[in-house]
């Protein structure tokens, strides 16, 4: 397993987030590249993507490494995944959201969570919620982790789609269900388009 990276979420603003209750997001609607059940599936031939855009996204250097999450813009899964591949293609920061090209008019939003890697059978991390909190203005997607049987080396993301959000600052949060804590938080800027 890779260790987790604990950071301290960033605060908006001097003024308290009106207490509210998170909107869970319905689980049917997220992607996932393992084969957790329930779960829609990114992998070589399940979207209409050329072949090659997946596998460069599951093989590229840095994507290995530690848990990440950032936000990206697409109507379609294939236009966040192919927004995703530009994110770890290019390097890009992640205080802003990415679309898959610069001339792209996506406006919707996903997160893309980057769990870790670890072996493929029986899934090692499993999503077990998704949530967008607008009084703190702040997703948080929930996972657990188990070791996997397989000896493998599979790379865990997830798409949680988003919709339109309004302009601000949110925070990012992965959530170890098990251990109920934050193992990483990320502040991105969300301004109208691109």
């Amino acid at each position: 397993m890779i260790p987790h990276v604990v950071l301290a979420a960033a605060a908006f603003s001097g003024v308290p987030a009106p207490a509210g209750k998170p909107t869970p997001i319905d689980l049917t609607r997220v992607y996932v590249s393992s084969h957790q059940e329930g779960f829609k599936r990114v992998g070589v031939g399940d979207l209409d993507l050329p072949q090659e855009v997946i596998e460069t996204l599951y093989n590229q250097p840095g994507v290995t490494g530690m848990s990440n999450a950032f936000l990206v813009r697409g109507d379609t899964i294939e236009e966040a995944v192919r927004a995703t591949q530009t994110v770890f293609r290019t390097m890009a920061g992640a205080g802003r959201p990415y679309a898959s090209s610069p001339d792209a008019k996506d406006t919707s939003l996903w997160l893309v969570a980057y769990l870790g890697l670890s072996g493929s059978g029986p899934p090692a991390f499993r999503v077990r919620a998704a949530e967008l909190d607008k009084g703190r203005r702040a997703v948080r997607l929930s996972y657990t982790y188990a070791r996997a049987v397989t000896d493998d080396e599979h790379p865990y993301y997830a798409w949680v789609p988003l919709g339109r959000l309004p302009d601000g600052a949110y925070t990012l949060e992965l959530y170890d269900a098990d251990d109920r804590a934050v193992t990483l938080a990320r502040r991105v800027r969300v301004t109208g388009k691109k």
